[in-house]
């Protein structure tokens, strides 16, 4: 009888393990989701970004006959950014920009790192419902050997 319990116990726990497992994975794959859809649409954005810069340093080449004259257009630009504000000021916003940026991505690698860490965690619960199963196959196999040993008792 107490054999009997105890199997029921443990089988109960390893069901409970078996749907935490279940839930995590599902977790573990929503969020591969939502991560491949991220890095879709900031793959278009930053698409989009290189093509505007492609063409505005098209334009720039193309304007410029010569190398000397593109050194002396970027050094009259820099001298007329230091001395206008609104130029100044579109200046404190690329900065901006890029730090944004930067802590986006950093954000991204902490992602990728809690993502690693769900993984182990799903490893480790996978671990844990094989052993609680063959725990439960252990304890099974033991009751079933005590009933025919006790049954066989009493036959005899």
């Amino acid at each position: 009888m107490v054999m009997m319990l105890e199997v029921e116990d443990v089988m109960m726990q390893a069901r409970h393990r078996w749907s935490d497992d279940v839930e995590a994975r599902q977790r573990i794959e929503e969020k591969k989701e939502e991560r491949r859809e991220e890095k879709r649409r900031t793959g278009r954005r930053e698409e989009a970004k290189m093509q505007r810069r492609r063409r505005r340093s098209e334009d720039v080449i193309s304007e410029s006959e010569s190398e000397p004259e593109a050194k002396s257009r970027r050094r009259r630009l820099r001298e007329e950014t230091e001395s206008d504000p609104f130029l100044l000021l579109r200046g404190c916003r690329r900065e901006e920009k890029k730090k944004r940026r930067r802590e986006e991505e950093d954000a991204a690698q902490g992602e990728a790192r809690e993502e690693e860490r769900l993984e182990e965690r799903l490893e480790d619960l996978k671990m844990d419902s094989t052993f609680s199963l063959s725990r439960c196959q252990s304890v099974f196999s033991q009751s079933v050997s005590y009933f025919y040993s006790s049954t066989s008792r009493l036959l005899l």
